[in-house]
């Protein structure tokens, strides 16, 4: 009876096979398919080994039927252990959400099933929602394309260490703000910008009977000094300070590139603060908001959608003064017959 079975082949697998006849009837078992021809030929081996330690045909039968059945059924078993060995290692989607805890204080949390129970990694202390919420987003994004759960576990600490990391700088630079802006208060140097000033006597209108020329000249405003020369930073931290109290509006480029050659981090937002990027497209003056952004840019800001539009809106609205400016003094029907041409373009 041992002799009896063959190793078959069907759907490109192979399995072993017992197929005899007793007392007129058919008996027919089988092993679990295998990919290796092999492996199969190893568990017929099994199957008749098993009739061996009986001493009747019928007892032959049932053992290697008892076999092929324990054989099919180790089989599936590590089938099943092989798929939860494979989910365990595929991405997974991961949780996340906002930990909110009291005086304000936000963090980003990413949550995931493990051994055991449920795990979470969490991000920096924000003291907005915002802030938060922005972590989050990068947290989410760095858990994205990676083959393996263990990719994407590592890719998700990793940015939390960032994160982190980054947190600390802004604590850092926060403080320098308020050492730079008290020493700034205390010697403080006379500002020839209107705008901060109480007194408005004598303030005209900009453009009262100037004609184009000047009123271009005044739209470009030509290159005077409005703050006093400071020296150059003396390390990276101290330019980040100086970056983050950079204002645009009073500053001019070469202020701005000697800040950015200490190795200042262009991209370091401080609390609710605005990135120095948004902050030159937004208040830069016209003659220096081009040379101003493309500094930034060369070393190293991010520039945002949002940003990108914020500028191509802020240089279509600054053709559009050129051209007000370039018929404003013409007559009223002239105006009237440039202002419906200009919308209906």
């Amino acid at each position: 009876m041992a002799r009896h079975g063959c190793v078959s082949s069907r759907d490109g697998l192979h399995f072993a096979k017992i197929d005899v006849a007793h007392d007129g009837a058919r008996c027919y078992f089988e092993g679990p398919r295998r990919q290796d021809a092999t492996k199969a030929q190893e568990d017929l081996y099994r199957i008749q080994a098993s009739a061996e330690r009986t001493a009747s045909r019928p007892g032959d039968l049932e053992a290697m039927r008892a076999a092929a059945k324990c054989i099919r059924d180790e089989a599936k078993a590590a089938r099943r252990d092989e798929a939860k060995a494979a989910r365990s290692k595929q991405p997974r989607k991961l949780e996340g959400g906002i930990l909110e805890r009291p005086a304000y204080s936000f963090r980003a949390r990413i949550q995931y099933h493990g051994e055991p129970g449920l795990h979470e990694v969490v991000g920096p202390t924000r003291t907005s929602r915002r802030r938060a919420e922005a972590d989050l987003a990068k947290l989410r994004e760095a858990s994205q394309g990676h083959d393996t759960w263990s990719q994407q576990l590592r890719a998700v600490q990793a940015e939390v260490e960032q994160l982190i990391i980054q947190a600390q700088r802004e604590n850092g630079v926060a403080l320098g703000i308020d050492m730079y802006e008290a020493k700034r208060i205390e010697h403080k140097t006379e500002d020839s910008d209107p705008s901060d000033g109480e007194d408005d006597e004598g303030y005209e209108e900009p453009y009262g009977d100037l004609d184009y020329e000047a009123a271009v000249k005044l739209l470009q405003e030509p290159d005077t000094a409005t703050t006093a020369p400071q020296p150059a930073p003396v390390d990276a931290n101290e330019a980040t300070v100086r970056l983050a109290c950079f204002r645009p509006i009073k500053e001019t480029p070469e202020a701005l590139e000697q800040i950015l050659r200490a190795r200042a981090d262009p991209n370091l937002v401080v609390g609710e603060d605005i990135s120095p990027l948004r902050k030159v497209i937004s208040l830069a003056r016209t003659r220096h908001v081009a040379a101003m952004r493309e500094l930034l840019l060369e070393h190293g800001a991010a520039e945002s959608s949002f940003e990108k539009q914020r500028w191509e809106e802020r240089q279509a609205a600054e053709e559009s003064e050129k051209s007000w400016l370039q018929n404003f003094h013409r007559s009223a029907s002239y105006l009237c017959t440039w202002l419906y041409f200009s919308l209906l373009i």
